[in-house]
């Protein structure tokens, strides 16, 4: 058994499972992804009390 992940777009998924279905494919995940890596990650500051 083998897995594959796969980014596509979603304008093609149709195409892409129809070529899986041809090849005997018929199990999958499909999850949507937001965001194209502009969004410099996450940046928390923590600043504790000075005794």
């Amino acid at each position: 058994m083998k897995l594959i992940i796969a980014y596509i777009q979603p304008e093609q998924l149709n195409e892409v499972k129809q070529a899986l279905y041809e090849k005997a494919v018929y199990k999958m995940s499909v999850t949507n992804a937001m965001g194209c890596g502009q969004q410099k990650g996450y940046h928390e500051t923590y600043r504790r009390k000075r005794l």
